[in-house]
């Protein structure tokens, strides 16, 4: 009896063994990480602001175009957390302004052209809102709006649609490329407008 007893048990503990690795050994897999981190290797941007302004009761008119170039000028890094983050950098924007204004008077009308060309440092990116397996991209580059010279003021309606949804599995790859593109319109009372954007920004996954 003892022989059989003995025979069961040392045919027992081998399978115990065999388990507590197995076990082991999946609680050692690494678990995906709820935070990726990035560097970005390239980014580019453009965004366009054309206008026509009147008033019809006076003759006055302005017709204008004001337009910005980005690129990254340094290192730029970011994140895409459970609920959101972003990508940052130092950028390099030259704004282009040309407006034509044109003012009525008794003595006739009076047309006036404001130009102006700058290349201005500043930072800007894109911005990450995280619900579940999708991710909203957001415009967070510098938008193209007048600085110096007249004219109408960027309406919110223009640049709210500047998003782009994307699966969570884009950004968990080595590299990943992220763009944006559209344009909206605006006709209201005295105005009418276009706003246009593009953006290609590429990230490799650091984490």
């Amino acid at each position: 009896m003892r022989g059989v007893v003995w025979g069961r048990i040392s045919a027992v503990v081998p399978l115990l063994a065999v388990a507590s690795v197995a076990a082991g050994g999946a609680s050692s897999l690494p678990a995906k990480r709820s935070t990726i981190r990035f560097t970005v290797l390239e980014a580019k941007a453009s965004a366009t602001f054309t206008f026509y302004r009147e008033d019809g009761n006076l003759g006055d008119s302005d017709t204008g175009r004001v337009a910005v170039q980005i690129m990254r000028s340094g290192r730029g890094k970011g994140k895409l957390t459970r609920t959101g983050g972003g990508v940052r950098m130092p950028i390099k924007q030259r704004v282009a302004e040309r407006v034509r204004v044109k003012r009525h008077s008794d003595s006739g009308d009076q047309v006036t052209t404001c130009e102006q060309k700058v290349t201005v440092p500043a930072r800007g990116g894109l911005r990450f809102q995280r619900h579940g397996s999708e991710v909203t991209v957001r415009w967070a580059f510098p938008q193209a709006e007048l600085r110096f010279c007249p004219g109408p003021k960027l309406a919110l309606g223009l640049t709210e649609p500047m998003i782009r949804k994307y699966p969570v599995s884009r950004f968990r790859k080595a590299r990943a490329t992220v763009r944006l593109e559209g344009s909206s319109a605006v006709e209201r009372e005295h105005l009418s407008g276009a706003y246009r954007w593009r953006a290609k920004v590429k990230l490799a996954r650091v984490s």
